[in-house]
């Protein structure tokens, strides 16, 4: 691709994700997580790729390389001012509910935290969660409210080979190494170009994983995209 397109920038790595919820972090269904350095991080681990030492702990090895410098700008620019998305975003995805209704909001009683929180159950015989699967989700609840516009997150994300469906092993890599989305395409395509990574979260990476949100997530993930690269100053070719 490159070969084809030498002026190429930037890939933007735009789908769908798998949430970490906590107290700590105000995640929902239909948030968008952004890649974003931290420490020694460009922004996307591998947490699969490394080697195991005599006392089991699990080493990571191998660099991942850094989106570039025009598209941090941008990023920058946008976390100065949240209403600077959240409005722009939402009329995006108005307009796109409009001409493709399946990609609209599916609603909070369909987020199994927020149906928790607000103790509200669906019916066994929809495409809601049961009445027995939600309080389980009661302790992740905590203080989270319903809001109808995603929030976007900039943080780290963890890339890997396999889909991760665990409360357990989602909740130990979370607190090891401090990320809020899972997913399974950037680290292979990362080490082969300068990559930004944007998902839309379509689950809480557990085993209660469906249909539900992802075309919600998909256009969340679109829309940010969308407007990230209406703030990127894109350097000319020199």
């Amino acid at each position: 691709m490159k070969r084809s397109f030498p002026n190429l920038k930037i890939c933007l790595l735009v789908g769908i994700g798998g949430g970490v919820p906590s107290e700590k972090n105000d995640i929902q269904l239909g948030d968008v997580v952004v890649s974003h350095p931290e420490g020694d991080s460009t922004g996307v681990i591998q947490y699969d790729l490394g080697k195991t030492l005599n006392n089991n702990e699990f080493v990571r090895k191998g660099f991942l390389r850094s989106p570039p410098r025009f598209i941090m700008t941008a990023i920058s620019d946008l976390k100065s001012d949240p209403d600077k998305a959240r409005y722009p975003l939402q009329a995006c995805l108005e307009s796109i509910a409009t001409r493709h209704p399946e990609y609209g909001y599916p609603g909070y009683q369909f987020d199994p935290i927020l149906a928790a929180n607000a103790e509200r159950n669906s019916s066994s015989s929809g495409d809601g969660y049961k009445e027995e699967e939600i309080p389980r989700k009661k302790a992740q609840a905590s203080k989270l409210q319903p809001r109808t516009h995603p929030k976007v997150h900039y943080v780290l994300i963890a890339s890997g080979n396999r889909v991760i469906k665990s409360e357990q092993v989602r909740d130990k890599l979370a607190s090891q190494y401090s990320i809020l989305c899972f997913e399974m395409e950037a680290a292979g395509i990362m080490n082969a170009c300068s990559c930004l990574v944007i998902r839309g979260i379509c689950d809480y990476s557990d085993s209660q994983k469906n249909d539900i949100w992802q075309e919600y997530a998909a256009a969340t993930a679109a829309a940010h995209a969308k407007l990230l690269l209406s703030y990127a100053r894109i350097p000319k070719k020199s």
